[in-house]
């Protein structure tokens, strides 16, 4: 499982891969696109030796460092 707080999306550019999910499966090719959401548990795995392209989202929420108080130097 790879929980994130980032947006992410996944992009199967060769060979397969299949996504589980609640105990669902779902299996794709070439242009297979996935989405998951900030938080979201899913198990992503190689059916083959796939190439995939991961795309993340901003995360400007809850948690960022950038919401952090500046410490004083």
């Amino acid at each position: 499982m790879d929980p994130a707080r980032k947006r992410r999306v996944r992009l199967v550019v060769a060979l397969q891969i299949e996504v589980e999910k609640d105990g669902t499966t779902e299996s794709g090719g070439p242009g297979y696109l996935v989405h998951f959401d900030p938080n979201e548990r899913r198990e992503v795995r190689a059916a083959s030796d796939a190439r995939l392209v991961l795309v993340l989202g901003p995360w400007p929420g809850e948690g960022h460092p950038s919401g952090r108080p500046a410490s004083a130097a």
